[in-house]
Parts: C-alpha cells; structure tokens; sequence
C-alpha cells in the first residue's frame, strides 16, 4: 500500500468523471503495475508524491495518509477522482475502489470510502449530481490489527523510490519483505536498503517477529539479493553507520531559514524551490533580473509577489502558483515594455526657455533629483508636455507601469492618478491638433469612468 498525501481537488474536476463510458458489473483482475500507471497519467496527485495499490478479486485498494488538514469532503472528491483514473483503465472490468486515509499520527486508524462503477456511472449518465453523489458517499472509520497489512502500509508509506513496489508477509518469527532496488545498486546500497526496510518492518511488526528476509529485485536485469537481518542487528549496525559518517559534514536548512530566503529574494542569486512550474519560475526570476539589471525600479511589491508563487510552489498548490505567476507575468511585461519604449525614445531638441534656461538643463536637474516624468513632478509644464508629445505610447506605458506596481490588484486602472494622466494625454495632444492620437486615450478614459 502507499501513502498519498492528500490535497484538494476543486468540484470543477468532477467535469472529467462526465466523459466515462458504460461499466459493466463483471470484474476482470488488473495488474498492480497497470494499475498504479493509470493513476499517475491522471495526475491527480503532486509530481513528488509515491503511490501503491493493491488489486484483490473484486476490487482495487489505495491507500493514503490523510493530510490533517483536509476534511471529509477533500477525501472524497480525492477517492471519485482515483476511482475514475481506475475504471477508465479497463472499462466494465473493475466495480469498486475502496480508498483508505491513514491517521498520520497512528498507523492502525483509519477513514475509508468505496467508489462504485455504479456511482460513476449515474453521475455521468446525470442521474445524480455533485452534491448528491458526495453525500452518498459514506466514510467508515476503522482500526487494523492484522500485522501483515500494518507492516505492508507502514513499508509503503516508508517508500523513497517513485511507484516502488513493496511486498511483505510474515511467517513465524520472520517477515519477508520484496521490493524492487535501484538499477544496478552497488552491494553497498542493497544492504542500506535492506536495512532501512528491516527496519520499517520491525516498527510496524509485533514483538515475536525477529527476523527480517529482504529480497530486492533489479528491475532492468530481474536478478534479486536476499539480506537477512536479526532485529537486534539493526539498532547495532544504524550505530556502527553513524560513527563511520560522524565526521561527514551535513548543510541542514531549516523550513524557517528557507522560508525567510522566499520572503528576502535577491532575483540575482535566490534558487527556486522545488515544486511544479519551475522553469516558468525560473524564467519569470530572470526576466526581474533583467529589469533591475536594466535600472528599471520595480519597488518591492513585484519580488513580494515573486515570494507567494514560491510558497504555493513548495506546497505543491500547482493552481495557486500558477494564478499569482500568470498576474506577476502580466506587471513584469508592463515594465518590460516601459524598459524597450524608454530604450526606443528619442528627445527632441532642447529649446531656451523665456527664462534663458535650456530645456536640457531643467531636464538634467529633473533627473539629478531623482524625479520621473509624471505630471506631478515639480518643473516646467511645457517641458512635459513636449517630452509626452514625443512619444504619447511610451509616456502612458510609462505611468501604466509604475502605477501598477503600486496597487494591490496590479491594475494601473485601480489607481486614482491614472484617470488624471489619460487626461493630461488627451487635452495635451487635443491642444497639439492631434485629435485623432487623443481619441484613444480619451476612449479609455470614458471606459474607465463607466465603470466606476
């Protein structure tokens, strides 16, 4: 059996079960392998996370440590969704999946739940709704004491190797635990792997099993190696380990430490965490390099943003990331846009005001202050506006992008000053004769005031 960690599945998904064909009530044996296959081409689970099944006369089993946080209604859409990726392996052969959600916190408890072909059958033919079919899905809650299935559940929720299968049964004094090994392991790893399941084996078993036989079996050459171990080698051997390694130095990082590394991103050497849509990620992280390596001043709220996409990452919330990378995508292609208009902007010539002072020289100042081309800077109208006249597009972008950065929703839109610079543009360039150039903006500008 396998631990799967639980998450939750949005009612939505229940629109793939509308597509299943007719099942009919005979049942034809699957293997584990096919089986366990059809569940990981589903994708119902996180890309990290193992599984097994088990696949009796009648039904198939899965097993699964149920996620603390999850109620009764996650286990459930979580048990239709595998119960489906099942059935549609082999349409009318299988009539029941039985999922079980392990306690994390005590091996023997447990909740479970039987999708029947029945149930997917009427949900899809609409003879039941959503709702319906949840609420007539009971959750039983149960305890086992069959040292055979404790130590299989506790082995396979002890797995490290994606869709490994462990076998094991208990003769005697001695439990026999199968399992497949690394492709070409060295004698060295088929005797640590051996010992940790030993290991496993001897925590879940009762007290009167002393022996462990480990068969491992290579699964490209299907040789296997036999390790036994007496339950008293096992707490003698971990410790020779330990003392052989004392001196290796290890680098732990602490959840804290890695979470305080998200929250202070430095585009310029922070290392994306593990999880779904890391090279998207990873590109969107170099594109803010860019921009600030480009002198464009994105503020904080850009590498906040950054920050929540790596939480939901390193939670493996897929959805989650993938909603805030597609808005911060959006503000990032605003200030690239600004960055190439700003590269493509050719200043007209610098003009001596009534005052004597050249144009370029109240525009050096401007810059020297560190003031930007808003219509709120301090300085000389005319100079604004023959600087927007220059270039209309690339002043708007401009403002659109800083004004983004500035708003909870990244909509320039949201922002109050933003109507009052789509002004500015449209009397600007109406005062210029341009009329046809002032038109959009203007149309913008009604558009925004509609709404509000």
């Amino acid at each position: 059996m396998h631990k799967i960690l639980t998450k939750n599945i949005v009612a939505s998904t229940f629109g793939l079960v509308a597509c299943y064909a007719s099942i009919l009530p005979s049942f034809a044996m699957a293997s584990e392998a096919d089986v366990t296959h059809a569940i990981d081409k589903a994708k119902i689970l996180a890309p990290t996370i193992t599984f097994n099944v088990r696949v009796s006369k009648d039904e198939v089993e899965v097993a699964t440590y149920k996620n603390p946080k999850a109620v009764d209604k996650d286990c459930k859409i979580e048990a239709v969704l595998i119960a489906k990726a099942v059935m549609d392996l082999s349409p009318g052969e299988v009539s029941r999946v039985t999922v079980y959600f392990y306690s994390s916190s005590a091996l023997s408890r447990y909740k479970s739940l039987t999708v029947t072909a029945g149930d997917v059958k009427a949900f899809a033919a609409g003879a039941i709704g959503q709702d319906e079919l949840l609420t007539s899905l009971k959750i039983n809650e149960g305890t086992t004491a069959d040292p055979n299935k404790r130590v299989a559940d506790y082995l396979s929720e002890a797995r490290t190797v994606k869709n490994r299968q462990v076998s094991s049964s208990i003769e005697g004094d001695t439990v026999q635990v199968i399992a497949t090994s690394k492709s070409g392991a060295t004698p060295f790893e088929i005797v640590f792997d051996a010992l940790s399941l030993s290991d496993k084996a001897f925590e879940a078993a009762q007290p009167q099993v002393t022996k462990a036989r480990v068969i491992l079996k290579d699964p490209d050459s299907k040789n296997t190696n036999t390790v036994q171990f007496g339950r008293a080698d096992v707490p003698r051997l971990y410790t020779a380990l330990q003392d052989a390694v004392r001196e290796v130095k290890i680098e732990q990082k602490t959840a804290a430490a890695q979470n305080g590394e998200i929250q202070n991103i430095d585009p310029a050497k922070y290392q994306i965490v593990e999880g779904p849509m890391a090279e998207e990620r990873k590109a969107l992280l170099a594109r803010l390099d860019n921009l600030i390596k480009g002198g464009v001043n994105i503020g904080k709220q850009p590498l906040s943003d950054f920050a929540a996409i790596e939480m939901a990452a390193q939670a493996g919330d897929e959805a989650k990331a993938k909603e805030l990378y597609d808005k911060l995508s959006i503000l990032v292609g605003k200030f690239e846009e600004n960055l190439k208009n700003a590269k493509d902007y050719k200043p007209q010539s610098p003009k001596v005001s009534t005052t004597g002072a050249s144009e370029a020289s109240k525009s050096k100042a401007n810059a020297a202050g560190g003031g930007s081309f808003d219509i709120d800077s301090v300085g000389d109208t005319n100079l604004l506006k023959s600087r927007f006249l220059a270039n209309p597009d690339a002043y708007v972008a401009d403002m659109e992008a800083k004004l983004s950065a500035r708003t909870k929703t990244h909509n320039a839109e949201d922002h109050p000053n933003f109507t009052r610079i789509l002004s500015f543009a449209v009397q600007t360039l109406n005062d210029a004769g341009r009329k046809t150039e002032a038109a959009k903006f203007q149309a913008r500008l009604d558009a925004i005031n509609a709404r509000k």
